[in-house]
């Protein structure tokens, strides 16, 4: 599975999480398949660009995940045509944020499937999952 998530810094595991999705300078990209969940932090090649493109290059990098702070319903629309489940309001470091996502997978606490049906009018962002009123991911 590979995770995703707009940072600060290119601080790696201790990179802070950007409260802005599309305009954040970086992004890391974390393999959780591999023995030591590795992680690559790059630059946002295209923070000055529409959302279109940012999900286009989020999408062609294998992303399974993305966990953000806040995250737009329209940039919610465009990441579930890749099929990307999106998880938001995630506060912390890239380590923290990870390390409570395999808690949450190991629990199986979530049934959240993203944001694919956002803005069909049954859906509302109130903190985590769309139609979720109990926080994001992390449990925030």
């Amino acid at each position: 599975m590979r995770l995703v998530m707009p940072v600060l810094s290119d601080d790696s595991i201790k990179s802070n999480i950007n409260e802005n999705f599309s305009k954040s300078e970086y992004f890391a990209f974390v393999d959780l398949e591999s023995e030591s969940s590795r992680i690559s932090v790059v630059e946002n090649p295209h923070k000055d660009d529409e959302d279109e493109k940012v999900a286009k290059y989020i999408g062609e990098n294998q992303t399974d995940v993305v966990i953000a702070d806040s995250i737009g319903e329209d940039m919610c629309k465009l990441l579930a045509e890749f099929k990307i489940k999106v998880f938001y309001d995630a506060k912390g470091t890239v380590e923290e944020v990870v390390n409570q996502f395999i808690q949450m997978l190991m629990s199986q606490q979530s049934s959240c499937g993203g944001c694919s049906g956002c803005g069909d009018g049954e859906h509302e962002h109130e903190g985590g999952c769309c139609g979720s009123d109990e926080g994001g991911c992390c449990g925030h």
